[in-house]
């Protein structure tokens, strides 16, 4: 499936290899091919386990101080559902991992399948639930925006609708929801040859996918924007009041509010930057297949852009720099294997 967060060119769905045949992209050699996975592994295998730390310890920190807040709010629960989707994605992509560092390889699904019938039967479920993680993770953060900006600009009118319970029914539709919309991984992972059913349904949800991640950031994009300006607008405003005594209760409901503000915005930042290559590379692939046919993915495209998870942005135009110098690196070194001969 061309939406495998582990995947690269040789894990594509076959309805992805028919549309970006049908284009006549020309072909790369084996040899091209497996220089630059080669060198794509070893990075993960460095850096994964490192992410998988850290994320691990960020988000068991974060829910238990969400959990320990005596005074509940439909912010503690959107932080905690959201740590608990990285959660999820960080340790369902772990036996990936571990069959990467295995094979020694980027073909994780014939890897899945070599290992026997209860590894090849394991493997759709994991990536049931990273995607499905994933779109929990993508609705929650697009709701907690949407909710903190209604909040500051109207907190009389929204504050008391957007509480507790209205957000524990919202999370509750939200993974009911991605669980059903994601699962056609598990069947899909089951065959080696897909039937044609389960082929158009991962054609069309790869659209939808990206679709949905290129809407996602849009949104939190517009958002942000709008919730930073109304911010300032009220600082302002606070500011060219004249001081007037306020209450204990309500200093402490702006601070509550000013930090859940604060809060979004961070993970609103901190989404954008890791989600513009995986945006970038959806949109790329939706292209490269026909009817359109506008441009050729290479196997170098591919590495750097899907490899976003492990790099973030900045990681990511680090690693498409190394891998542009590759090839005169390997020059380098044959040159002076030949001087000292």
């Amino acid at each position: 499936m061309a939406r495998y967060f582990e995947g690269d060119s040789s894990n594509i769905s076959a309805a992805n290899a028919t549309a970006l045949d049908d284009c006549n992209w020309p072909k790369e050699g084996p040899s091209v091919l497996e220089l630059r996975y080669f060198y794509a592994l070893w990075v993960m295998l460095i850096v994964r386990p490192i992410l998988v730390v850290l994320g691990t310890i960020g988000s068991a920190f974060i829910i238990t101080v969400q959990l320990r807040q005596k005074q509940k709010s439909s912010t503690n629960l959107y932080l905690i559902v959201m740590a608990i989707c990285c959660l999820v994605l960080l340790w369902a992509t772990v036996p990936n991992y571990s069959l990467y560092a295995l094979t020694g390889n980027g073909s994780t699904s014939n890897a899945w399948h070599s290992y026997g019938p209860i590894l090849a039967e394991l493997n759709g479920p994991l990536i049931w639930l990273q995607y499905s993680a994933v779109w929990t993770s993508d609705c929650t953060l697009v709701v907690f925006s949407l909710e903190r900006l209604l909040c500051t600009m109207n907190p009389i009118r929204y504050h008391n609708f957007f509480n507790l319970r209205h957000a524990i029914y919202l999370e509750a539709g939200i993974t009911l929801f991605s669980l059903l919309w994601t699962s056609e991984s598990i069947p899909y992972c089951h065959y080696k040859s897909p039937p044609p059913l389960l082929i158009s349904w991962d054609s069309a949800a790869t659209k939808v996918d990206a679709i949905r991640s290129v809407c996602t950031w849009l949104i939190l994009m517009v958002v942000n924007v709008i919730l930073v300006r109304v911010l300032a607008k009220h600082t302002r405003s606070r500011k060219s009041l004249v001081a007037q005594a306020s209450t204990d209760s309500s200093s402490s409901h702006d601070s509550t509010n000013r930090n859940s503000s604060i809060l979004l915005l961070s993970s609103a930042i901190i989404y954008s930057i890791t989600q513009f290559p995986f945006i970038i590379y959806n949109l790329l692939v939706m292209a490269a297949e026909s009817p359109y046919c506008l441009v050729h993915v290479s196997s170098r495209d591919t590495v750097t852009f899907r490899k976003h998870f492990e790099f973030s942005f900045v990681g990511v135009w680090v690693f498409g720099r190394f891998l542009h110098i590759l090839p005169h690196i390997h020059q380098f070194s044959a040159a002076s294997q030949h001087a000292v001969l």
